[in-house]
């Protein structure tokens, strides 16, 4: 499908891009887009945020959000409230699977919430919430 792009969208050579690694042409084909309908700036910054994001697994702080925990919320409801997840029972299966992190250790479904100072809570690997004390 991408390759249909390179060839409707840009007037790029498609066989030297196939010579490249896949994932540098899809990065390319998006920057091309990307400065076609908001301008090269936008184009390069983009690419610098999914890079630093998906390839270094970075994550800026101003991007996490913030939520203020109360003193008889569960993980359970922390997870849903803050938005990471959608309901108790994808919550629980995250759990399950070990997939939530709660200051860089994985958390259990019984597992005690108590938050006397800011703390990471993560769930895979791009979900992010800073848990504040109330």
């Amino acid at each position: 499908l991408m390759w249909q792009y390179y060839e409707l969208l840009t007037t790029e050579d498609v066989p030297l891009q196939k010579k490249k690694h896949p994932k540098e042409a899809k990065l390319q084909l998006a920057e091309l887009l990307t400065t076609r309908f908001h301008g090269k700036e936008a184009a390069q910054t983009a690419r610098t945020h999914f890079e630093k994001m998906f390839s270094h697994k970075e994550i800026s702080p101003d991007a996490i959000p913030s939520y203020q925990v109360q003193p008889s919320q569960t993980l359970l409801e922390v997870l849903t409230a803050s938005g990471l997840v959608p309901s108790k029972n994808e919550a629980r299966r995250l759990l399950s699977q070990g997939a939530v992190k709660l200051g860089g250790k994985k958390a259990t479904a019984d597992q005690s919430l108590e938050i006397s100072s800011e703390i990471l809570l993560q769930v895979g690997t791009r979900r992010f919430a800073r848990l504040l004390p109330s």
